[in-house]
């Protein structure tokens, strides 16, 4: 309901929204909260523990949570979002391994770490209730190991505290504070160390888990054979000061490792690991012992879990909620999650669907039931969560907690079909809340189209998408880096994908690309459905192709494209098709076919080396896009900050023939061009990794003149706060943005938006030197192109009648949606050109007249007399003499007259009208 309010309301609220070109389009997949909601964790969730406020502490090998850095510890809101009270600095510099929460709201943290924001703190940390540093708690050098001259990794693995917050913990270990210990030691409040409690000088292995009963009492379990010389099998019972319960007997105990312990309110105790027999009796990866370390029979899991189980947590009412490694319970489907009755039977109320595609490490109970779980998942059930997820307590995901709207992960490239809908490919793994892996197809509104079915998509870690292109016939080309697998098939960095997303088996590419990188980054479709493949390869199914190649409609290599040797060791970053055939590749290289060529090159349309495109030294960085102008000048960008050996950052237009052309002045550039677009009218936007253009400030985006200089009537506000990676236009009009942004001018996107480019129609009508504008209701400022677009003095009308040649554009405001654009510049060669019309052959008197006057030639020519919004009001013939010219209840203001003779002779002139 409230996703159907917000729809209404924004596409009433629409018409009034755009106010300026460059503004975020907020129809376009309008439920997207931006600013990384929903991204989750970056690495593993490894502990949490839940406060008594609802509020989450996690705990891992993560450096960011929804877009914020938080290093290995953060602390989540009821609601999923970041706890920006709570305050990590700089974090922990390595993993995070156990949690737990003093009764003063204090943390106490245990990891593989040695610092926690600069502050020194080996393995163990007190954090108080604002995550600053507790200096009070003085643990000294903390834990380490007395071995010299051999690196030994050390951790904390598990903490517990007792009810008078004496702190025990366990790991791998054997000093504290310079003292020897064995694996696990009692803690006083104050962080030293408690020497009350003595578990005895030999523990053979450690431990990952510990409990502490009511009577005071510690039970432990983890990688553990023995201790003090006695066999523990891993799980023994601690007296409170620290010496080995005897009443406790596990008999043989467990046959392997022991992940976790839970203890119940009866006192008895449910493990978890890695295990599958207790005491010789059938117990897989699941049991509970009774208070005495006896099996508890009458918790029977049937044929139990057929994998680890890394995490547990009971339940008021006693129900056991279990997280791990599993695939299946009793038989029955419930990935990596499951909530077992009392009685070790499988809750079928609980109902996790497919449940989460990787291992839960962690799970943890909430005041209301709703049960927290962690660990290196992405989805759940279908739904993307990266590493963090609530369930409802029946089964089901809770939507409401940091559900992911737009991309999870950056976008790379976009294509629009004909109809206007967008094909995306990237890193991504997830689309508002959905699966889907890499590549998707959007409605035209930026909403999935689910008509457009990729499965599993491209599975697999890192893979990534890095082109994407349109075939004549709607096929969708899709090319990368490490993608070996689509749907379940084997590909190699190139497929095909049909209209609803399914492989397209009869294009057959053999073995595809190969080389060290193997890799795709750019594919281009030629008018007769032959493609042009350019990344980072040495062979194309057998045949040497260095870095670029040319593919037959079916897959099959086209022979009759002959690049030679290629790009040798180089990477093709951009390709372009000339309208002649020709190429213009862009990238990182030096050479190509043995012929020196520095980041660009052109080739002739059957793959040899253009000797007419002389770029000199060329560019002294890669060249990431390359975009062709109407006209056949070059627009390209890239990282580089020379050209030919002269200074030019970032952008710049070449001649058709490779050398500068000057005529466009990018000034002090940019950083990193990505992507380029050029509009209908001629304006060019450049995308990519910058935070100025020539002195000014603009992040990521901007939009340039044809000359070089900044359009200013593109208002971005501050920008994309991260890079742009990809720009296309659905229309004219309509921008798509692409990168890794969460937000852009303050409003959240995460890694796609659309921008209005043109809200306000800013054409012009030219009329020998007459240049109208054609929006009738607006307000108007001709500027000089020629002179850094300075406002011409008192030409504010919608019609500039030209005196002077030069190059010419209209600043137009509407009047209706205070939308303001800017012409594209108009070249004006005829202004001062009267042919043989002087003085003495061309008069017009009076001026400024009542709407009578006289125009004495010396010619038979014609008149065409405009009004100042430039609608021809008459046209006569003149006859040699005087041509008198008489209007009725014509109003006041300024008309324009162009006058040709049959040679092509022509003169204008404005005349006032005040009666």
């Amino acid at each position: 309901m409230k996703k159907t309010l917000l729809f209404i309301l924004i596409l009433i609220l629409s018409p009034f929204i755009f106010s300026q070109n460059g503004e975020n389009d907020p129809t376009f997949n309008p439920f997207d909260l931006g600013f990384g909601i929903g991204d989750g964790f970056s690495g593993e969730i490894h502990a949490s523990a839940i406060q008594s406020d609802n509020k989450l502490i996690a705990g891992g090998g993560f450096s960011m949570y929804n877009g914020i850095e938080r290093y290995t510890l953060a602390r989540l809101n009821p609601d999923g979002s970041i706890d920006s009270s709570f305050v990590v600095g700089t974090g922990f510099n390595d993993v995070v391994n156990s949690i737990a929460l003093q009764s003063n709201g204090k943390i106490i943290a245990g990891g593989g770490f040695t610092s926690y924001n600069g502050n020194a703190c080996n393995n163990i940390a007190r954090l108080n209730a604002d995550g600053t540093f507790d200096t009070s708690f003085n643990l000294g050098s903390g834990f380490n190991s007395s071995m010299t001259g051999v690196p030994v990794p050390l951790w904390i693995e598990a903490i517990a505290i007792q009810n008078d917050d004496k702190i025990i913990a366990s790991g791998r270990f054997d000093e504290y504070n310079g003292i020897p210990v064995t694996v696990i030691v009692r803690l006083n409040p104050d962080g030293t160390l408690d020497n009350s409690f003595d578990p005895g000088p030999q523990i053979n292995g450690e431990f990952s888990s510990i409990v502490i009963q009511n009577n005071g009492k510690i039970a432990v379990g983890g990688n553990c054979w023995s201790c003090n010389g006695t066999s523990i099998n891993h799980i023994l019972r601690l007296n409170s000061d620290g010496s080995m319960d005897s009443s406790f007997n596990p008999g043989i105990g467990f046959n392997s490792s022991i992940n976790t312990l839970k203890l119940q309110n009866d006192g008895k105790i449910v493990a978890g690991g890695i295990f599958l027999a207790f005491n010789g009796n059938s117990a897989k990866y699941v049991a509970r012992l009774n208070t005495n370390g006896s099996l508890d029979t009458s918790f029977d899991s049937g044929s139990l879990i057929n994998n680890f189980v890394y995490s547990l947590a009971i339940q008021s009412d006693q129900k056991i909620v279990i997280g791990g490694k599993f695939t299946f319970q009793n038989g029955n489907g419930t990935n990596r999650v499951v909530r077992l009755n009392s009685d070790g039977s499988k809750d079928n109320s609980f109902d996790v669907g497919s449940g989460f595609d990787n291992r839960v490490y962690t799970v943890s109970i909430q005041n209301d039931g709703k049960v927290i779980a962690g660990g290196n998942f992405i989805s759940y059930n279908g739904t993307t969560q990266n590493r963090i997820a609530r369930l409802n307590t029946d089964g089901s995901l809770d939507n409401n907690y940091n559900l992911g709207t737009g991309f999870n992960n950056r976008v790379n490239s976009i294509a629009i079909q004909n109809d206007g809908k967008i094909i995306g490919g990237g890193l991504f793994t997830s689309f508002n809340g959905s699966v889907l892996k890499r590549v998707v197809r959007l409605n035209t509104d930026g909403l999935k189209d689910s008509s457009f079915d990729t499965g599993s998509g491209f599975s697999g870690y890192a893979r990534r998408v890095n082109s994407v292109a349109m075939q004549n016939d709607g096929k969708v080309l899709v090319g990368g880096g490490l993608l070996d697998i689509y749907n379940g098939s084997s590909i190699n960095c190139l497929v095909r994908l049909k209209t609803d997303g399914a492989l397209d088996t009869s294009f057959d590419m053999g073995v595809g690309i190969s080389g060290p990188s193997e890799e795709i980054h750019s594919i281009k479709v030629q008018n007769d459905d032959k493609i042009i493949v350019g990344g980072s390869f040495d062979s194309f199914n057998g045949t040497p192709r260095n870095s670029i190649v040319r593919i037959n409609a079916d897959g099959s290599i086209d022979n009759s494209f002959d690049p030679g040797s290629g790009f040798g060791y180089g990477r093709v970053f951009d390709i372009v098709i000339q309208t002649d055939g020709k190429m213009l590749i862009g990238g990182y290289f030096n050479s190509f076919n043995g012929e020196p060529s520095s980041n660009v090159v052109r080739l002739n349309a059957d793959g040899s080396f253009d000797y007419t495109f002389d770029i000199g030294s060329g560019f002294n960085e890669r060249v990431n896009t390359i975009k062709v102008q109407n006209d056949g000048k070059i627009l390209v960008g890239g990282s580089f900050t020379t050209f030919n050996d002269n200074a030019v950052k970032g952008i710049i237009r070449l001649n058709s023939d490779g050398t500068q052309d000057q005529s466009f002045d990018s000034g002090s550039g940019l950083n990193g061009a990505r992507s380029i677009v050029i509009q209908n009218n001629g304006k060019i936007i450049v995308g990519g990794v910058f935070n100025s253009y020539n002195g000014v400030a603009r992040s990521n985006i901007v939009r340039l003149h044809n000359n070089g200089s900044i359009d200013e009537s593109f208002e971005i506000g501050t920008g994309f706060d991260k890079p742009v990676f990809s720009l296309a236009f659905q229309d004219n009009d309509k921008l798509i943005v692409g990168g890794d942004f969460l937000s852009y001018n303050g409003i959240g996107r995460n890694r796609i938006a659309r921008l209005i480019t043109g809200c306000v129609d800013a054409s012009v009508n030219v009329n020998w030197s007459v240049l109208t504008a054609n929006n009738s209701d607006a307000t108007y400022q001709w500027v000089d192109c020629n002179n850094n677009y300075a406002p011409i003095v008192n030409e504010t009308s919608q019609v500039f009648n030209v005196t002077q040649d030069g190059d010419y554009a209209v600043i137009v405001s509407s009047n209706t949606t205070n939308c303001v654009d800017t012409s594209t510049c108009i070249n004006i060669a005829n202004a001062s050109v009267n042919n043989n019309f002087n003085e003495s052959s061309l008069k017009l008197y009076p001026n400024p007249n009542n709407g009578s006057f006289t125009i004495d030639i010396d010619r038979e020519a014609e008149v065409a007399v405009y009004n100042s919004v430039g609608r021809k009001i008459l046209t006569k013939q003149l006859k040699i003499g005087q041509n008198s010219i008489n209007f009725e209840n014509i109003a006041n203001g300024i008309y324009y007259l162009n006058i040709a003779d049959k040679l092509g002779g022509r003169n204008s002139h404005r005349i006032s009208v005040m009666q």
